[in-house]
């Protein structure tokens, strides 16, 4: 079984977690993944900002950082990492592309755990965007629309 653990650590916008439990679950299960134990961390733009610059030396917020691991989980499964999404950043891009902010950060979640499986955007020749495009279409249907707002 995939477990999936969420923190919150902004307080500008409630988070559907049941909601993005499901999807995450539903995603593992599409991609073959039977034991798997992920973390989501909900932040600020000033938090993933500085990861960002740390991790991958661009000094700007963006939406979501993954951060794979692939070791072992206290249970004997395996701990495929962290996913950071910056719930504002999300809402800032919704707003920009016309887009529904829910399944703008449904999108994210997907992105970020196809990155802890090992797929790179930038190097896959669009394999990356193929499946991430797959999967939001068949399991959006799991996140019910939610528009952000104050806890």
């Amino acid at each position: 079984m995939n477990r999936i653990h969420f923190r919150n650590l902004q307080r500008r916008y409630k988070m559907a977690t049941p909601a993005y439990r499901r999807l995450l679950r539903a995603a593992l299960a599409e991609l073959r993944v039977s034991e798997g134990e992920l973390t989501v961390i909900y932040c600020n733009p000033e938090r993933i900002r500085y990861l960002n610059e740390v991790y991958r030396g661009i000094d700007a917020p963006t939406d979501v950082l993954s951060f794979p691991d692939s070791e072992p989980s206290e249970d004997g499964g395996l701990y495929l990492g962290e996913i950071f999404i910056a719930p504002e950043i999300a809402a800032e891009n919704a707003a920009e592309y016309r887009a529904d902010w829910a399944e703008e950060v449904a999108e994210l979640h997907l992105h970020g755990l196809l990155h802890l499986l090992g797929f790179d955007h930038e190097t896959d020749r669009g394999e990356m965007e193929r499946r991430q495009r797959e999967l939001f279409q068949k399991l959006l249907p799991l996140v019910p629309g939610q528009r952000p707002g104050a806890d």
